[in-house]
């Protein structure tokens, strides 16, 4: 069901795509911008910037096209939904404002309206075609709390406004969520694209003195947020980064079971902090943007069993995923995070050109 509503979307999204380009009337008066907000964390993705995306832009990260539009508008409309009840009550609003002649039509032209709307079992609704003939509307909403074109681009935003004002302050994003949910993937490739800088929190598991029952029982424990802290968060954050902007970090060897030697963080506009328990509230308020990725069951299960041999497998469903559902489950990390990235095929072309997802 969910399969055949998502390709009856697409099919639509990717006719109206046609028609839009087809229509030069359209291409020459719509409005040249490719996205709006338009309140409560709601906005307006306009076909006009997803023609130019698909043309000359399809590989750039803050680009978005028609499947990755299709995919937000679907995961979007599942976010925001409503109750019967409460749609009702609205209805009898618009009636209370008709009454009070705020709009240019009659109550009575309305219930007449209203009658044969409930008759028909109150179905989805869209622009008249007066008004597409008017305005030749061609967008989708979508929520931008999951929309990775729209994170990249407030990355982007921010890096700006620091070069606009001559700011020295770096900029940090914590990219936390499930395993394998594609972290190390999407923070690799915005590297490669635009030169930003990654910590990767696998050089951050504990040392064998902290691996205490005492540690593993805290939500989160399972990281060395304290050298987090003190070897690269404070340091990117402290003024004297100004006058010796050199930092270093040892990485930890899990094989070895020890520090390896000292590397130096390449300093960049937008440094990316990667990793399991980024979010951790220890770690928290250092970040300017937080982004949480997620991944169903099945598609995890295949990614670590495609990954790892079956113990090591094992492993990871019996200890370490268990621990991070509980990091995630006692600190609300996904409703405290600015955006949540849902995995997806779609996700997967974009950020697996070349390579093993």
């Amino acid at each position: 069901m969910a399969a055949g509503i998502c390709a009856a979307s697409f099919a639509a999204l990717s006719q109206e795509y046609q028609e839009y380009n087809a229509n030069k009337y359209t291409r020459d008066n719509i409005k040249n911008i490719k996205f709006e907000e338009i309140g409560n964390g709601v906005v307006r993705v306009y076909l006009s910037g997803i023609a130019k995306n698909i043309t000359d832009e399809r590989d750039r990260p803050d680009a978005y096209t028609l499947e990755k539009l299709n995919q937000d508008f679907i995961q979007s409309s599942k976010i925001h939904t409503g109750t019967r009840e409460n749609f009702l009550r609205k209805l009898e609003i618009l009636r209370e404002l008709t009454r009070e002649n705020i709009f240019y039509f009659h109550l009575s032209e309305l219930d007449e309206y209203l009658t044969r709307y409930a008759a028909a079992g109150y179905p989805a609704v869209s622009h008249s075609d007066i008004y597409r003939a008017a305005y030749h509307p061609a967008y989708r909403i979508i929520d931008r709390k999951i929309s990775l074109p729209l994170l990249i681009r407030q990355i982007l935003d921010l890096e700006n406004k620091n070069k606009k004002n001559k700011s020295q302050s770096v900029i940090l994003v914590a990219i936390d969520g499930r395993c394998a949910s594609g972290k190390t993937t999407l923070a690799e490739k915005l590297s490669g694209y635009y030169g930003w800088s990654v910590v990767h929190l696998d050089d951050f598991f504990l040392r064998p003195s902290q691996r205490t029952p005492e540690r593993y029982e805290e939500p989160g424990g399972n990281l060395d947020r304290e050298r987090v802290l003190k070897e690269i968060l404070i340091p990117l954050k402290s003024r004297e980064l100004y006058q010796n902007p050199a930092i270093s970090y040892r990485p930890f060897d899990c094989h070895a079971m020890r520090l390896k030697d000292p590397v130096l963080l390449k300093l960049s506009p937008v440094i990316l902090i990667e990793g399991s328990y980024a979010c951790h509230p220890a770690l928290y308020n250092f970040y300017n943007l937080r982004v949480f990725l997620t991944i169903d069951q099945e598609t995890q299960k295949t990614r670590i069993k495609r990954r790892n041999d079956p113990k090591t497998a094992e492993n990871f469903f019996n200890r370490w995923i268990p621990l991070e559902e509980r990091y995630f489950s006692a600190f609300s990390i996904p409703k405290q995070c600015d955006y949540i990235i849902f995995q997806s095929t779609q996700l997967l072309r974009i950020f697996h050109r070349s390579g093993n997802p």
